[in-house]
């Protein structure tokens, strides 16, 4: 002890620990963070699906760009689907989609290069061993981000093939737009197969066949959610079917009034409104799933409030849901002189 301080005198008070939370103010800051973080996921997760949307949106622009340099190429569109048949092939069967016949213009030549056009006793097109790869063609290109439908679909005795997001606009049904052509035919299933549009089963079209202006007409859109049946059940029912992105047509000729009784995968004809998943699609023999071959599937997407379309000119777009079907129908035919309305 130092004299100089005198004597130290003691606290007669005991020392007080520091004091902690109390079980309701734990209890706030709980909930105060939970409130937080239900503020902040839903912003995550819209802009997750932004996104996600921009790629879709991305891809359709790559298909495009395809699609034109194809035009250049070729001096025409690709067909919607084709029979193994010239000018696509010499030996019939079963054949191909647009999807295949666009892969060099989109920097995947390892498919193309494998592709058999003209392999008598084999297969062609979709018929051929080669036409079951587990990989999508172009990587992810043919894929939209959001869409929750298998990337793979079985075939046969097990085979994986390839699935697509996006889908060809062969025209749009009589039952819309009232037109009673040669150009409209029906299917055994009574789905309507339409070649009004650009891309149909055999079709050989140039730009200059769209009368209406290639920005008025629509060229792809995505079919990347599930539509539900009777029951409510969720089914995967894009134009495809379960044979994957490269099925074509077994008919070497153009439908038309007396010659519909056909198939076209990966292609559409408009007759229902867009995102239109739920209409008691089973046994109603529509056009759409198992009983219609998926000959009018109607567009729709896992993306809200509307889908992505490619237009014929290469823009890409975002239909709103509340577009009328008839403004629909006469952006998905090249010549039936309307004037649309910029309601999408």
């Amino acid at each position: 002890m130092n004299p100089s301080l005198g004597p130290v005198r003691r606290s007669t008070y005991p020392l007080q620990s520091p004091s902690a939370f109390t079980l309701v103010e734990l209890l706030v800051v709980i909930a105060i963070i939970g409130t937080l973080v239900g503020l902040l996921l839903p912003a995550v997760q819209a802009a997750r699906e932004s996104a996600r949307r921009s790629t879709c949106a991305n891809n359709l622009k790559q298909i495009g760009v395809a699609l034109h340099n194809h035009h250049d190429a070729k001096n025409r569109l690709p067909p919607g689907a084709a029979m193994d048949v010239a000018p696509f092939g010499t030996s019939g069967n079963w054949g191909t989609t647009w999807l295949i016949y666009i892969l060099p213009f989109i920097e995947d030549t390892d498919v193309w290069n494998k592709w058999k056009f003209d392999a008598a006793g084999a297969g062609t097109g979709s018929g051929h061993p080669n036409s079951n790869f587990t990989l999508s063609p172009s990587g992810t290109k043919y894929f939209c981000p959001s869409s929750p439908l298998p990337r793979l679909s079985s075939w046969g005795s097990g085979a994986r093939r390839a699935t697509a997001s996006y889908v060809a606009i062969a025209g749009a049904s009589k039952d819309v737009l009232g037109s009673q052509d040669s150009r409209c035919g029906q299917n055994a299933w009574f789905g309507h197969i339409c070649t009004g549009g650009m891309m149909f089963n055999m079709s050989q079209m140039r730009f200059k066949d769209c009368t209406d202006g290639t920005s008025k007409m629509l060229a792809v859109g995505e079919q990347s959610d599930y539509l539900l049946d009777s029951s409510g059940s969720q089914q995967d029912w894009r134009s495809s079917e379960k044979w994957g992105l490269q099925m074509g047509t077994n008919t070497a000729t153009v439908p038309s009034k007396t010659n519909g009784w056909q198939n076209g995968y990966n292609t559409t004809t408009i007759r229902y409104n867009i995102n239109q998943k739920s209409n008691s699609w089973t046994g109603a023999y529509s056009g759409v799933g198992a009983d219609g071959y998926a000959t009018n599937t109607p567009l729709v997407s896992a993306h809200v409030g509307g889908v992505t379309v490619l237009m014929l000119d290469g823009a890409v777009r975002f239909i709103s849901d509340p577009i009328s079907l008839v403004t629909l129908a006469s952006l998905a035919v090249r010549d039936d002189g309307g004037t649309v309305a910029e309601e999408y």
